[in-house]
């Protein structure tokens, strides 16, 4: 699996890092419908349609394959809302610390063949560019770390992501992160 070094996906360097990567040409046959939407979809981005067959690809690589794997689901989001909702935030801190690092360290091992925290680093990274539920941002300044994760189901999931994280910090890792939340957001801290 292709890993951006510290790099996000959408900044210029990550950006110029892309063009720098050697490509193949490639004829595929596709149904003319299909051909038409996929025009229609990148017009509408304002891309090219070969931009768009490549991200599409690249999502299939790195994450739809790999979840499809392990099972994910994908529910709307006012119902996943919902689910989240009709649980007691202190439930749903529960579940986190007693599956939450389980889980991840599952994941990692299938994702990654690892479990390391460069690993689980990417992985939030990936969910967050191609998950529904949550938005990563990572920054890295030598040793330290800051990661903000943003979402849309409110102070129940917050509390759910907080758990998550901080079991999976401190039982995968042995590092204490410091994390500070609101509403819709968490900015974790720690060092390496």
């Amino acid at each position: 699996m292709q890993k951006l070094k510290g790099l996000e996906a959408s900044s210029p360097d990550a950006r110029r890092e892309q063009k720098r990567v050697k490509t193949v040409l490639r004829t595929i046959r596709l149904p003319e419908d299909l051909e038409a939407k996929l025009e229609g979809l990148a017009a509408n981005k304002g891309i090219a349609l070969n931009a768009l067959v490549s991200s599409v690809l690249n999502k299939y690589v790195l994450w739809d394959s790999v979840t499809e794997r392990f099972g994910f689901v994908t529910i709307p989001k006012a119902q996943f809302q919902d689910l989240v909702n009709a649980v007691d935030a202190e439930r749903l801190q529960e579940l986190a610390a007693v599956h939450s690092h389980l889980l991840m360290k599952d994941m990692l091992m299938f994702w990654f063949q690892d479990v390391r925290v460069d690993d689980f680093l990417e992985y939030l990274k990936m969910r967050g560019r191609y998950g529904l539920d949550i938005k990563v941002e990572l920054k890295r300044e030598g040793s330290n770390i800051t990661l903000i994760v943003t979402h849309d189901f409110g102070q129940h999931y917050t509390a759910y992501l907080k758990t998550a994280l901080d079991t999976d910090f401190r039982t995968l890792f042995k590092i204490i992160p410091t994390i500070d939340a609101t509403e819709s957001s968490l900015m974790v801290k720690t060092t390496l």
